[in-house]
């Protein structure tokens, strides 16, 4: 009798965690000349094969956020700071804010309201109708609140029921452990909207006073869209900045 073939390991994961050692080196200032070392001893460093490391820096090529030249090495660019690298879901809000503040968190779990399954619906182009579940992620910086993302999300693409008590630090590592199909792009947009008593009472601002949050649908690498997220950031702890690449 034939023995059963093992499951083949998924090195996706291992890149995946590859990349977000490297992120978290980056934003702790590891490299302060802004050279990052060569692949054999990042491999060494981080305890993986080349290869590994090769595609994990491949993706930050690919964002534009460090560039490679022949005899000079991988060089960060000036320009890539926290606020960029939470910008493309890098690195979660919290840890930029860690950066300089005491930072708390919290996170709850519901069932999404009619209003905001439809708000989802339209957004993300999906039929009417459809159950969700919604998230509220609130972090703090020295006691104060600095960054509300509310998500939400279809019943539909979870593999497994979502956990109050575990979901995780995001969308995107959330997307790992309990979605049908990973996180692979989203669509980000900046939105004005006329603050909402709830914003109002966490961030000292006048019911229906102007503030600009924060949109993004979150997709499959198939296009099939699997989440939305609101972000709300308090402009005395955080902003926006966005790093854009010109293609030649």
């Amino acid at each position: 009798m034939s023995a059963q073939p093992l499951s083949l390991v998924d090195r996706s994961l291992l890149s995946d965690r590859a990349l977000t050692a490297l992120v978290g080196a980056i934003h702790r200032g590891e490299f302060p000349d802004g050279r990052i070392p060569a692949e054999p001893e990042l491999a060494r460093q981080l305890g993986v094969s080349r290869p590994t490391v090769r595609s994990a820096l491949a993706s930050l090529v690919q964002l534009g956020l460090v560039r490679r030249r022949p005899g000079l090495g991988t060089l960060l660019r000036p320009q890539v700071t926290p606020d960029v690298l939470a910008l493309h879901g890098l690195i979660p809000w919290a840890v930029v804010l860690s950066a300089s503040h005491q930072v708390t968190s919290t996170s709850t779990l519901r069932a999404a309201t009619p209003a905001e399954a439809a708000h989802l619906a339209l957004v993300a182009g999906q039929c009417a109708g459809t159950t969700a579940q919604h998230i509220e992620r609130l972090i703090s910086a020295d006691g104060s609140p600095a960054v509300l993302i509310e998500e939400v999300i279809p019943d539909a693409v979870l593999s497994q029921p979502l956990d109050a008590d575990d979901l995780a630090d995001s969308v995107m590592s959330l997307s790992r452990q309990r979605f049908r199909l990973p996180i692979d792009h989203a669509v980000a947009k900046l939105v004005p909207v006329n603050a909402s008593k709830r914003l109002a009472e966490l961030f000292g601002v006048g019911v229906g006073s102007a503030q600009i949050v924060l949109q993004e649908t979150f997709y499959s690498e198939s296009d099939e869209p699997l989440a939305t997220a609101v972000v709300t950031l308090n402009p005395d702890f955080t902003s926006l900045a966005v790093f854009r690449r010109f293609l030649k």
